[in-house]
């Protein structure tokens, strides 16, 4: 697993931006969520994705990853953020979080050639980090996506 800054791979918008692939296990899992965070036009197509050697603890009631060997965070991967998108990403994110680059394993569809995991469509890409891994406002316990969403339907 790769986990250093720098520039991952990227492809190209209709407008010749570079979009930026980006692994979310949190909040931003939610296409809804993220459609109105960034002011996009079109609900953006996720997919589903692993990442290995990091574990998702809390930072009070919001989740966050910390580097622990052995462990795999289940999550979700957009190809579609541009420069501009991704540096309003960090802002959301706040100073608790930095980013890293990352190897995820993604999960093939019907529409990719097939149904499961392959090791094959592994690929560099980033995601949001605790910035201080040994911090005591870190500790262990669950997060769901599911009860993030039925809270924000009230």
């Amino acid at each position: 697993m790769s986990a250093s800054q720098g520039h991952a791979r990227s492809s190209m918008t209709s407008e010749g931006q570079a979009r930026i692939p980006l692994f979310f296990y949190g909040t931003l899992q939610d296409p809804a969520f993220l459609k109105n965070l960034l002011s996009l036009s079109a609900t953006p197509v996720l997919r589903r994705a692993t990442l290995k050697g990091y574990k998702l603890k809390l930072w009070s009631f919001y989740p966050i990853l910390v580097p622990q060997e052995g462990a795999e965070v289940q999550g979700m991967v957009w190809d579609g953020a541009t420069q501009a998108q991704f540096g309003t990403l960090e802002y959301y994110e706040g100073d608790a979080y930095t980013w890293a680059e990352a190897t995820v394993e993604m999960e093939l569809t019907e529409k990719s050639g097939g149904k499961g995991k392959s090791p094959s469509s592994n690929r560099g890409v980033r995601v949001f980090v605790a910035r201080d891994t040994e911090s005591k406002e870190i500790e262990d316990g669950e997060w769901s996506l599911e009860e993030f969403q039925d809270m924000m339907e009230r």
